[in-house]
């Protein structure tokens, strides 16, 4: 199973931008959705699906070695290496059917994951930001609030 494109329409009428996930290739399907400004890597709201947010993160200092005898044929999505799914994006049965999401609103079966508290700051007029979605589908849109 491959990853499906989305296209994200951006409705920016008050009270709150509101982003409608599109698929052409049936339900729309991730496991998040971040906004941002556009310059800026610095998220300004991101919602994550409970099932994601609920497993452990790890962060380490890690060495890249390149060994020229081991090679790895080319893995999908969801496959297993060692174990572990080498790719937490694809794993479906974590991707929630979302349609719409409302600036500052979380779905059911969601939780917000930036900011950890409290409802994230407001959009700022003339203000261009990015909103993307990343699971089963991804997509992105800039948009000027």
């Amino acid at each position: 199973m491959g990853l499906k494109h989305v296209t994200i329409q951006v409705d920016t009428a008050p009270p709150k931008a509101v982003f409608h996930v599109i698929s052409r290739t049936g339900p729309a399907r991730f496991l998040m959705l971040g906004v941002r400004p556009a310059h800026d890597q610095e998220t300004t709201w991101e919602i994550t699906t409970a099932e994601t947010a609920a497993k452990p993160t790890y962060t380490a200092t890690s060495q890249i070695i390149i060994e020229s005898e081991q090679v790895l044929p080319p893995l999908e999505p969801g496959t297993e290496l060692e174990g572990e799914r080498w790719d937490w994006l694809a794993a479906v049965e974590d991707n929630q059917e979302v349609s719409s999401v409302a600036y500052g609103e979380v779905p059911t079966g969601f939780q917000q994951t930036h900011p950890q508290h409290g409802p994230p700051p407001p959009l700022q007029p003339g203000t261009t930001y990015k909103v993307a979605v990343m699971g089963a589908c991804f997509g992105e849109s800039i948009f000027t609030a």
